[in-house]
């Protein structure tokens, strides 16, 4: 198996759906022509499997990730260890019920943009051998 790293900054998106309860994260490039809008349909796909894609109308979108450190630059006040963990109870409390059960959960589902997509796969097809079946 082959790693393969995406180059470029990301973007985490997480997608709220009508029943608000967050339906999934997605993940893109920083320059990608896709960034989710609130009431704007967007097709989303796995990462893995071409075949799994889907199209979603976000009633709320949240951005998750933020740049605190940047270039020796600390562009935004760190939170305490407190305040980090309050956050982090308070996004669980948010999932939908048969994510958090114990037996049998519902897995979370993450999600990758089509621009990503197509650099994920182009990377893929550069370094993946193929196989001579002579």
């Amino acid at each position: 198996m082959v790693k393969v790293t995406l180059p470029s900054r990301k973007s985490i998106y997480r997608l709220w759906g009508q029943a608000d309860y967050p339906l999934v994260d997605l993940l893109s490039m920083e320059n990608d022509s896709t960034i989710p809008t609130v009431g704007q349909r967007i097709q989303i796909l796995h990462p893995f499997d071409q075949k799994k894609r889907a199209y979603i109308t976000p009633r709320k979108v949240e951005e998750l990730l933020k740049l605190y450190w940047d270039q020796g630059v600390v562009s935004e006040e760190f939170h305490s260890l407190n305040q980090i963990r309050e956050y982090a109870i308070s996004q669980v409390k948010q999932m939908r019920p048969d994510h958090l059960r114990s037996l049998n959960p519902t897995p979370y589902k993450v999600s990758i943009t089509e621009d990503l997509h197509r650099t994920l796969y182009k990377l893929w097809k550069a370094e993946v051998p193929i196989e001579d079946l002579s």
